[in-house]
């Protein structure tokens, strides 16, 4: 299966709720009670935030955090208007959201995949074809080598980050003075959220429609999209480094500050952090974890490192 490529998750946080959830300490938290935090906005980064959320529950009592999923454009209103402490995007900012009193910050990629009934026999679409099914010039299986059968495209609500992607992606935009807009099929069908788009596809034979990967199951077929011979990945680390929590990888573990992926190597974590200027360490965020906000995360170290040494993960986090 080859998905289009990888588009941005984010979280869109605001200030406060960013320093609430930063600035505690581990003792802080456990002495919490009935602490609610609401957080709103993409469904494609819903369940992983659910993952979050209970494993953050799970270790600091007395918080309840409440995840929904009412797509990108709500999540970035609901986190400026403060209806939500944290909301998720699927998407970047855009221009005039730039101003908004909100700190963007990316937690992961994802892939796009286009999807279909696994009834249908069509396997395989290269994006050109792909391109013309979604703006309704071609309208029936049989032109793509299928049954002769109406093609129905599913699409996803306005506002939804994924479909902003997807758009962009499979050039389904055109531009209109100083807007882009989308060139969708009017005949398509509008549901909102990734479950709704499966769960439409998978009871229709004839439909079309994209999800965010992570939703992908055997109740439909993801297509390859221009197919390809092969696929090198270099996936870095086994699960094991972040399993671990000597390890010192994972914030899900309160462990010395180590990450050496060759325990051999002297300098670790722990000597990074404690000892880089913060110059240094500001490239090093910058260049190697392609963070924005870098030079504030390099000014934070430094300065907590002068009340104490940082040595452990929950220090950090």
């Amino acid at each position: 299966m080859l998905v289009l490529k990888k588009s941005k998750l984010s979280l869109f946080l605001l200030v406060f709720s960013l320093m609430f959830l930063s600035g505690c300490d581990q003792d802080d938290l456990n002495k919490s009670s009935n602490v609610e935090v609401t957080i709103a906005g993409s469904t494609s980064v819903t369940p992983y935030a659910e993952k979050i959320a209970r494993e953050f529950e799970n270790k600091n009592n007395g918080i309840e955090i409440n995840v929904q999923g009412l797509g990108s454009t709500a999540g970035i209103k609901a986190a400026d208007e403060k209806t939500a402490d944290i909301g998720m995007s699927s998407r970047d900012l855009k221009s005039k959201e730039k101003s908004l009193d909100i700190d963007q910050h990316i937690i992961a990629h994802e892939g796009i995949a286009v999807i279909t009934n696994p009834k249908n026999k069509v396997k395989n679409l290269d994006m050109q074809t792909m391109t013309k099914i979604f703006k309704g010039e071609i309208k029936n299986w049989k032109q793509v080598g299928g049954s002769d059968q109406a093609i129905i495209v599913i699409s996803r609500e306005a506002g939804s980050g994924t479909r902003a992607a997807f758009d962009e992606l499979a050039k389904l935009e055109e531009e209109k003075g100083d807007k882009k807009l989308s060139i969708v099929s009017e005949d398509a069908l509008i549901a909102d959220g990734n479950g709704a788009i499966k769960q439409n596809v998978a009871g229709k034979e004839n439909a079309i429609g994209y999800i965010s990967l992570g939703y992908v199951d055997e109740s439909i077929n993801a297509l390859s999209i221009d197919r390809v011979d092969g696929i090198l990945l270099d996936l870095g680390v086994s699960s094991y480094q972040f399993d671990e929590g000597s390890r010192g990888f994972s914030y899900r573990f309160d462990a010395p500050l180590d990450m050496r992926m060759d325990t051999s190597v002297d300098i670790s974590a722990y000597d990074i952090v404690n000892t880089y200027s913060e110059r240094e360490l500001f490239k090093v965020i910058k260049e190697y974890g392609e963070e924005r906000w870098a030079s504030r995360i390099a000014k934070f170290i430094v300065s907590d490192r002068k009340k104490e040494p940082i040595e452990t993960t929950f220090q950090l986090v």
